[in-house]
């Protein structure tokens, strides 16, 4: 009985996530060709060569928002049968892109982000929106929990016929054994966790929905004022060696 209950009140949120997405989609479009303007210099140059890189991560980041919501408005029948598009794409490009636009949001709130990618890494088959949302997701998370001072890293790592892997560490609150326990039930995200940042719970079960629909694993570490270790691992058989 409660299920049914509750049935209408979800298809109610739905339908208004959909409207909000659909008005949500102009100002998104009007951002991202005043980015292009911008960075394309088409009215003039910009005097400091940053302005363009900036102007170019607004259009990137517009982009991405766009095509994420682009998949709550298209009918269910096309979200099931093409929600994403697997190609070969390049980590070290999505991952650096991701790092680039949200640098400044970690410099103003004190905390570092750094990366360490290796040269000469295989591509991996997956959707390049799909990894980048959940490079977006894990490193705001991880921003919420880290202080001014800490520090957030992403490292990609490869080594032949393993994994390629995708680490999201930071510096920050950390979770004790029974959080973490439930974060990787995620089921939802640990009710302490949702308290102190204020959040719906959606993150790391967004995230962890994304990677096994582009066949990747979703790994979580943590220890309590230490910090916390989330792993997104492609297997072999989305790797293409070079």
């Amino acid at each position: 009985m409660e299920a049914a209950a509750a049935e209408p009140e979800r298809e109610h949120r739905l339908v208004d996530v959909a409207k909000l997405a659909h008005e949500l989609r102009t100002p998104l479009s009007a951002i991202a060709v005043l980015a292009e303007i911008m960075r394309d210099e088409r009215l003039g140059p910009l005097v400091t060569g940053r302005y363009r890189d900036y102007a170019a991560d607004i259009l990137a980041c517009a982009k991405q928002a766009n095509s994420v919501l682009v998949s709550f408005v298209e009918p269910a029948t096309e979200r099931a049968s093409g929600a994403l598009s697997f190609t070969e794409i390049d980590p070290a490009v999505v991952v650096a892109a991701t790092v680039s636009a949200l640098t400044p949001l970690c410099s103003r709130s004190g905390v570092a982000l750094r990366t360490v990618v290796p040269t000469g890494l295989p591509r991996i088959i997956a959707d390049s929106r799909c990894v980048r949302q959940m490079l977006d997701n894990l490193i705001a998370n991880a921003l919420k929990f880290t202080p001014p001072g800490g520090e957030i890293s992403v490292v990609v790592s490869y080594v032949a016929g393993e994994p390629v892997r995708i680490e999201i560490a930071d510096t920050g609150d950390g979770m004790s054994p029974a959080e973490l326990q439930r974060a990787r039930a995620i089921e939802e995200v640990p009710e302490p966790l949702r308290r102190r940042s204020g959040g719906t719970g959606f993150g790391l079960p967004m995230v962890r929905a994304l990677a096994t629909a582009s066949g990747a694993t979703l790994e979580i570490d943590s220890v309590a004022g230490k910090g916390a270790r989330v792993t997104i691992a492609f297997g072999y058989d989305r790797v293409v060696p070079v």
